[in-house]
């Protein structure tokens, strides 16, 4: 029996489970392989709407992709601008993070309808309008206060007299040209006013 070796049967069966296991393998491989997750085209993972531990059916989403190819910017443009764009005009487009860097674009659509601006969107002169606010509130704070002239009698430590008209009496302050400013008390700037005499 040695020398003939293994039974036919032996072989056979032997043979049927190795098969019988490469198939449960190729099984194993192919469940394996569709865990992997293969983004359909190159970009960055802008978000990701599951946490490990979920569980993901077939086709659906996991993550949002941002393809640098095709970025595209929502600008809410003034009523009284409305006249100068039109779908498919090449502009040039800049943002506050790369405020040296212009980007070339087009417009894709224009809203057939108006929209309501949303409140964290602001024009140029908005965010200056509040830049401005805040550096007047912390100076205020600081000392700061406006010279009030306006009505009250001309006084040359505290006015600049620039324009002058006719008018009864004493020299009294007729319009404000320029706003003047006083920090704890001393005059850092005279305000530039018209005087009535």
């Amino acid at each position: 029996m040695l020398r003939e070796g293994t039974r036919k049967e032996d072989i056979d069966a032997a043979r049927a489970q190795l098969e019988q296991q490469q198939r449960r393998l190729d099984t194993l491989m192919k469940q394996r392989a569709e865990t992997n997750v293969i983004a359909p085209n190159d970009g960055i993972v802008q978000s990701m709407g599951l946490r490990p531990g979920d569980l993901v059916g077939p086709n659906q989403t996991v993550a949002e992709l941002l393809e640098p190819d095709q970025l595209w910017v929502r600008v809410y443009v003034p009523e009284t601008e409305l006249g100068l764009v039109h779908a498919g005009m090449a502009v040039r487009v800049r943002v506050d993070t790369f405020p040296n860097r212009w980007f070339d674009a087009h417009i894709g659509t224009i809203a057939s309808q108006g929209e309501y601006t949303p409140r964290n969107v602001q024009t140029r002169a908005q965010r200056v309008e509040l830049v401005y606010a805040e550096l007047l509130g912390v100076l205020e704070k600081a000392g700061l206060e406006r010279i009030d002239a306006e009505g009250k009698s001309f006084d040359p430590t505290e006015h600049e007299a620039v324009l002058q008209e006719d008018g009864d009496g004493e020299p009294i302050v007729a319009d404000i040209l320029r706003t003047g400013y006083r920090l704890k008390g001393r005059v850092l700037r005279p305000a530039m006013v018209k005087v009535a005499r």
